[in-house]
Order: structure tokens, then C-alpha cells, then sequence
């Protein structure tokens, strides 16, 4: 038995700090009633890097505008930038597809403007999740 690696299962892959500073950016929307989630996943190469996955939904909000939520959104990014970190992806389902998964084109993002499938602007959300990896 002495040649058993101890293995830590809730050990953070990325700094602590980090995940506790996007969790305070994230509070205000957990406070409105926002579902709010941060997780990390460890990568295993170029195709699946390591991430930080950040998932908003609503509970009592089903359903959202994004200028709702756009103050912590960008908030949230530019911390992120801040600390050496990319967006991944950034995708989003709307109420009448509450469990797909679309992509957002990261250049419109970074523009202002949200623009999903068959190139439209996108108004209302089921939810959205971005996922940001480091540099």
C-alpha cells in the first residue's frame, strides 16, 4: 500500500483566488435569483484544454435579457483577461431550445453584440455559459 499516490478529489487546478474573485463578480446575479455555477475541468491537451466554465440560468428568472446580466458579464471578462485567461466559447440555448448548446461568435461578443444561430441577434436566453482557459 505505500505505493499508492494520494490523490486529493477536491484539490482546485487553478489558483483559488480566481474562482473566489469570479464568485464575488457572479454574487450580484446569485442575488437576483440567477443560477450560477463555476466549474473547473482539467484538460488533457491542445483539443480539451483546462477551463473554467462559468453556467447562467434561471431558476425563478427562466428566462433572461441579456442587459440584464451584461454589467457582470463583462465584468467577469475583463477580470478574467486580467489575469491571463481567453474565452474559450461562449454558448448559449433560448427558451424555445432550453437544452441545446449554440455558439456565439466571440468576435461580434467582443463588439457588444450577440449574435447566435442563422446569424441573428440573439434577445432573450435560456441560459448562458462561457468558458475561459488560460494563456
Amino acid at each position: 500500500m505505500k505505493y499508492l499516490k494520494k490523490y486529493n478529489l477536491f484539490e482546485s487546478y487553478f489558483n483559488e483566488a480566481i474562482i473566489d474573485e469570479l464568485d464575488d463578480i457572479l454574487l450580484e446575479l446569485k442575488d437576483l435569483g440567477y443560477f450560477v455555477d463555476i466549474t473547473e475541468m482539467k484538460g488533457s491537451g491542445v483539443l480539451n484544454p483546462a477551463k473554467i466554465r462559468v453556467f447562467i440560468g434561471g431558476i425563478g428568472k427562466s428566462n433572461f435579457v441579456y442587459d440584464d446580466v451584461k454589467e457582470v458579464f463583462e465584468r467577469m471578462t475583463d477580470y478574467m483577461e486580467s489575469e491571463d485567461f481567453t474565452i474559450l466559447n461562449l454558448l448559449y440555448s433560448t427558451p424555445e431550445e432550453p437544452a441545446s448548446h449554440f455558439s456565439i461568435f466571440l468576435r461580434d461578443y467582443k463588439n457588444g453584440v450577440l449574435i447566435g444561430k442563422q446569424n441573428k441577434e440573439i434577445d432573450i436566453f435560456h441560459h448562458l455559459q462561457i468558458s475561459f482557459t488560460p494563456n
